[in-house]
């Protein structure tokens, strides 16, 4: 991208307090652009694990929590850092599941 792109958001994704179980990470959003701001908030009652990769836990969220990555907001370059399109985000309970709230990914790419 050249110096100058916009920044533009995807769609909000989100994943209920029932779909957040303690088995496995369940699916919350997949990246369909190379994300260069992301932003990850556990607005449930419990404490979340958060992955990128669907297997492995990467981030911690207590409730209420939030996470935000500025990858590349500032930089246009080709070499700019990004997550890239088929990355996404997986949710699961750390121990206790949550009975209230939902969880929330929001993203913004290049363009």
């Amino acid at each position: 991208m050249a110096e100058g792109a916009r920044l533009v958001p995807d769609l909000l994704q989100s994943l209920s307090y029932g779909g957040i179980i303690t088995e496995g990470f369940i699916n919350v959003a997949v990246f369909v652009q190379p994300v260069r701001l992301l932003l990850i908030q556990n607005l449930t009652d419990q404490l979340v694990v958060f992955s990128f990769d669907g297997h492995n836990s990467h981030l911690i969220l207590p409730s209420c929590g939030n996470f935000t990555m500025d990858i590349a907001t500032n930089r246009g370059t080709p070499q700019t850092m990004s997550l890239p399109v088929g990355y996404g985000i997986g949710a699961k309970a750390l121990d206790v599941e949550p009975t209230t709230g939902s969880v929330y990914v929001s993203y913004f790419y290049a363009q």
